[in-house]
């Protein structure tokens, strides 16, 4: 019930900001009407009818701009009345809504109309989010329309829980007091509020105590103690809230689900963004055949290059491990000869790459047109049919061997955790050049930091990371 209170406060502050922005609207006909311009008011009330469109567009300009600069988020990490978070979006939103305005060719008026409208925009939201955090800091100080809460547990995590709860007094939730059994609480640890009384007691207590929900807060060894509380609040019709131990995961994303009525936890150690998953997905299938369908004839010329060159198969195709270790064949055009796993252990002692992996400058295995194969890294082509298979993305860690996989220390085995890709940091930050060592740290790096735009912008790096051939052996 806390999160939906705190998201009926983002949606109440929405609903404030697009009537501050309709009420901006209105601000350039009382402040022009009343200076020099000359204009009467039936001739400007037709133009702000003229400039409608302005509205429309405004209200999503601006609402996106302060989510964007994660003013919504007010509730959740930083005060309601944030001047950072505000300012950027302002100027963002202003000089978007000028942008798009100067598409429509304005006369002078209009631009006096836009700045009019944007600068009093500026000023009433301002005032706006002031008034509404000294509401919500008001209302709890004098506990009016807050929300009463019990923390059952005494130890770190009902500290923990507490100093948030005391922390955020716009989120309107009153810290009631404690309700524990044993209190073993260390020198660092201080209670913001009082004991209440011992779990056995819980009926007594909600019963003669104004309480609207329950925080479980406990320590793991007091967890059989669970079933009672459940029961006891669902029989008084208290709501009941699970706060679990704040375990100090960095990397984790916390999300929570249900499955077949049984409430879950998930920490996901990779993205979330289901929607941007899909986005990505869609895109290495699309791009992989549109791809494949342009590059045919230079592939084409490629595999005679190679057939003529040396005797052998054109493509090679090796076991790699894939998403969370599953093995698969990733295809590329031979560049070296055939024979070349077999001589592997006679260059074993030349590996100039540190780890597991071996890289080699001047390997003796690799062909003539091999050598400008991996050098324009046009090998990898054949690569966008494991991405058509889903094998592969475009984008992310490149898949390791499974004898490499084996020698990997526990906090690299992360690497598997996405899906792997043709190129990555670790191709435009140097390739062979780069040490086993950071190029671990830029796939994690990589898989704690996806997005969309992040994969924009490696793709735009390789172009030429991929013409200078820097690291390329």
């Amino acid at each position: 019930m806390i999160k939906y209170r705190l998201e009926h406060l983002m949606y109440a502050l929405k609903f404030l900001d697009a009537g501050v922005i309709v009420l901006s609207y209105a601000a350039p006909y009382f402040i022009l009407t009343s200076l020099a311009f000359h204009l009467h008011a039936s001739e400007f009330k037709f133009m702000m009818l003229d400039h409608i469109w302005l509205l429309v567009i405004s209200i999503s300009i601006w609402l996106m701009m302060l989510k964007a600069f994660r003013s919504y988020n007010t509730f959740i990490d930083r005060p309601c009345f944030n001047i950072s978070s505000l300012t950027k979006a302002c100027v963002a939103s202003i000089l978007t809504i000028f942008f798009v305005s100067m598409i429509s060719r304005p006369g002078l008026f209009d631009l006096i109309f836009i700045s009019v409208f944007c600068l009093s925009t500026v000023f009433f939201l301002f005032t706006e989010r002031y008034i509404f955090n000294y509401l919500l800091i008001h209302r709890q100080k004098y506990h009016q329309f807050c929300r009463n809460i019990a923390i059952i547990g005494a130890g770190p995590s009902a500290c923990y829980y507490s100093d948030q709860l005391f922390s955020h007094p716009e989120w309107g939730l009153r810290l009631c007091g404690y309700i524990e059994d044993l209190i073993a609480i260390s020198d660092d640890q201080h209670l913001k509020g009082e004991m209440l009384g011992k779990i056995n007691e819980l009926s007594f207590i909600l019963e003669n105590h104004l309480i609207d929900e329950v925080v479980v807060a406990m320590d793991f060894h007091q967890s059989h103690s669970l079933a009672f509380i459940i029961k006891t609040c669902e029989e008084i019709g208290v709501d009941v809230t699970l706060a679990p131990m704040p375990y100090g995961a960095d990397i984790s994303k916390v999300y929570y689900s249900e499955f077949n009525q049984m409430p879950l936890m998930v920490l996901s150690m990779t993205p979330l963004s289901q929607c941007q998953l899909m986005v990505k997905n869609i895109v290495d299938l699309l791009a992989s055949l549109v791809l494949l369908i342009a590059l045919s004839p230079l592939m084409g010329l490629i595999a005679m290059l190679i057939k003529l060159n040396t005797p052998g198969p054109i493509f090679y195709s090796q076991i790699r491990c894939g998403l969370n270790g599953r093995r698969f064949y990733m295809h590329k055009f031979r560049s070296m000869y055939v024979d070349a796993d077999q001589r592997l252990s006679e260059l074993l002692t030349q590996n100039q790459q540190s780890g597991p992996v071996f890289k080699m400058k001047n390997d003796p295995r690799v062909t003539s047109v091999g050598y400008w194969l991996r050098k324009l890294s046009l090998d990898e082509f054949p690569q966008l049919i494991n991405v058509l298979q889903g094998h592969m993305s475009l984008i992310g860690p490149r898949p390791p061997l499974p004898q490499e996989v084996l020698a990997y220390q526990a906090s690299q085995r992360r690497r598997l955790s996405v899906v792997p890709g043709i190129t990555g940091l670790w191709q435009v930050s140097g390739r062979s050049d780069v040490d086993f060592q950071k190029w671990v740290e830029l796939d994690l790096y990589y898989i704690d930091h996806w997005s969309l735009w992040l994969d924009l912008k490696i793709i735009i790096k390789t172009i030429p990371a991929v013409l200078q051939g820097k690291g390329a052996y």
